[in-house]
């Protein structure tokens, strides 16, 4: 299994701290069928969301900017 780290910067209010965040991590790994994304909060780490693509391609390629988790508004 290979995963991959990245950090996308996209303002979040997350719904287990209620902090808004500037960035969402996503933990990518990829299996013998398929890419698994696990979306993390930048404050407080814990998931936000967890998805499974079926890999259709054999290149290992990061989910778009903007993959399943739309941005909230920051509320003063």
């Amino acid at each position: 299994m290979i995963s991959r780290v990245e950090k996308i910067d996209q303002n979040f209010t997350c719904p287990h701290c209620g902090e808004t965040t500037e960035s969402i991590w996503i933990i990518t790994y990829r299996s013998y069928q398929y890419l698994r994304y696990v979306y993390l909060c930048g404050v407080c780490t814990r998931v936000l969301k967890v998805t499974r693509e079926r890999d259709a391609d054999e290149t290992f390629c990061p989910p778009p900017p903007n993959h399943g988790v739309s941005p909230q508004p920051s509320h003063p």
